[in-house]
């Protein structure tokens, strides 16, 4: 008891003090750093193409990397040698904030590195587009899996989820290949938008052609992007207005892109 005595009382206000103003800083430090507790789902698509075609491999991000204090971005694409003859980085999407990244592509595998002083700040949800050389003696129906070996931001923060996509070898232009909504592939290329929207999207070889238009919340047809799109990946903008000529209202719209009695749906939000 008498040890107690020795320590001048205003020492136990000044530890409460000190734990408070520790905690204090802990929460503002907390809040400063958004990406802490967000986590990023990184998408592969799915994909087709006919032997000895490239073929387009769009990385999507939700949410979009803009604000979550990315300083460097590093990943590897698990490609599979007996499918893909060649492989590179595209020269797009927000990976390119700090100039061109380190990129190598073979046979097996398509690595990205960038970094910069600055937080990422570009807009949109494309990563990357990587393009894939498929090859001539491929059998049609191969299906390759497309998988990370990994993929990071800064040390690991924000966190990554990943959805895994497949790249399915098809018959060319000749051929009949049945659509289905795993040969369709569509992308958004940035969202939210304020003056211009644009869109990715891949159509399978084979009879018919697909059309690509905008939906409101309430099953509304906005607008008809595309009618017609023949095999091939496509890319093409719109600049935010309905049928009628007028800039639609801000809100949650839908991007259907459908062949064949299959589609593929993507989110896309409009601001004011």
């Amino acid at each position: 008891m008498r040890a107690f005595l020795l320590i001048p009382p205003g020492g136990f206000r000044m530890r409460r003090t000190s734990l408070r103003s520790g905690l204090a800083l802990a929460l503002v430090l907390a809040a400063a750093t958004p990406c802490a507790a967000t986590i990023v789902t990184v998408s592969l698509p799915a994909v087709s193409g006919a032997p000895g075609t490239l073929v387009s491999v769009p990385i999507t991000t939700s949410p979009a990397l803009a604000g979550l204090g990315v300083l460097s971005v590093d990943f590897r694409l698990t490609l599979d040698p007996a499918v893909a003859m060649a492989s590179q980085a595209g020269t797009d999407g927000t990976i390119q904030m700090w100039g061109p990244p380190f990129a190598n592509g073979t046979s097996s595998f398509v690595a990205e590195a960038a970094a910069g002083g600055t937080e990422l700040t570009l807009p949109g949800t494309l990563l990357n587009t990587v393009k894939v050389r498929l090859n001539p003696g491929v059998a049609l129906g191969t299906v390759m899996p497309l998988t990370f070996q990994h993929i990071t931001f800064n040390n690991g923060t924000p966190a990554v989820a990943v959805v895994n996509g497949s790249l399915t070898v098809v018959a060319p232009a000749s051929g009949v290949a049945p659509a289905t909504s795993a040969t369709l592939s569509l992308a958004v290329l940035s969202t939210p938008v304020r003056s211009e929207a644009r869109f990715a999207f891949g159509v399978p070889e084979g009879p018919g052609d697909a059309s690509l238009a905008v939906y409101a919340v309430d099953g509304r047809r906005v607008t008809t992007l595309a009618a017609g799109a023949g095999p091939g990946e496509h890319t093409l903008a719109w600049d935010l207005r309905g049928a009628g000529g007028a800039r639609v209202s801000a809100g949650l719209y839908f991007a259907r892109l459908e062949l064949g009695g299959h589609a593929v749906v993507r989110k896309l939000v409009v601001a004011d």
